[in-house]
């Protein structure tokens, strides 16, 4: 199948490897670009670090890491983040392995941190984080600053190459993993091609989030994962 990859890089080489590597022929247009916003770290000595993006890590990879902070647990909202904590040298990580709704309950769960601790998190995010994440860590009863070390500036175009398949005639598959992405996509296609006729095209989303961050007629042509992970989106191409 021809697929075309929107997220940011890097994760986006990231995912075309699988996808090659599972006999797809991948083309790659990012509609969004990671930047770091050049915010300092806040001061002090946090009880945890909250990472709900990978891009925060890898921003935050940019930077020295000492000892003591590689030291602090860190509680990711999935798997495949929490594994690049590791491999940053995190030592004490914990993954929800969903969404942000089960990043919460396992912050309020997991040995009652809500409750228990003593210095605040550090949750570190981007530009366009949503404030109901922030809201329900609050109502919780979490004490936490946040620090955006961020954004994702949008692309204003796709690749040749991915525009030109579009507009083809040809089946593709296009992959979205975020709403912004999907409203992105949805924005420079509509310069392109009329979106009452794209019978060719599907659409594999992470969520109904992302789903309904699409047009009508877009979302007639989609596919949602059943857990919001790239694995789950990949199970998608299978049928």
């Amino acid at each position: 199948m021809k697929l075309i990859v929107t997220r940011p890089e890097p994760a986006a080489t990231r995912t075309a490897s699988k996808l090659r590597d599972l006999g797809h022929e991948v083309f790659i247009s990012p509609v969004l670009k990671i930047v770091d916003t050049g915010e300092e770290m806040p001061n002090g000595d946090f009880s945890f670090i909250i990472i709900t993006s990978a891009n925060a890590l890898m921003i935050l990879g940019r930077r020295e890491l000492n000892k003591s902070m590689l030291e602090t647990p860190l509680y990711a909202v999935g798997d495949q983040t929490a594994a690049m904590a590791r491999a940053m040298g995190f030592v004490d990580v914990h993954s929800a392995s969903g969404n942000a709704k089960n990043l919460v309950a396992l912050i309020s769960e997991n040995e009652n941190l809500a409750l228990r601790q003593k210095k605040p998190a550090l949750y570190i995010c981007g530009e366009n984080s949503t404030r109901g994440f922030m809201e329900n860590l609050k109502q919780i009863g979490l004490n936490f600053v946040h620090w955006v070390n961020y954004k994702a500036n949008l692309v204003d175009q796709l690749t040749h190459k991915s525009a030109k398949l579009l507009g083809s005639g040809e089946a593709v598959g296009v992959l979205l993993y975020s709403p912004r992405s999907a409203q992105q996509f949805s924005r420079i296609t509509s310069k392109l091609f009329d979106i009452q006729h794209i019978d060719n095209i599907k659409f594999y989303v992470v969520s109904d989030a992302v789903k309904n961050s699409l047009p009508s007629p877009m979302q007639n042509h989609c596919k949602v994962a059943s857990l919001p992970n790239e694995s789950s989106l990949f199970d998608l191409l299978k049928d």
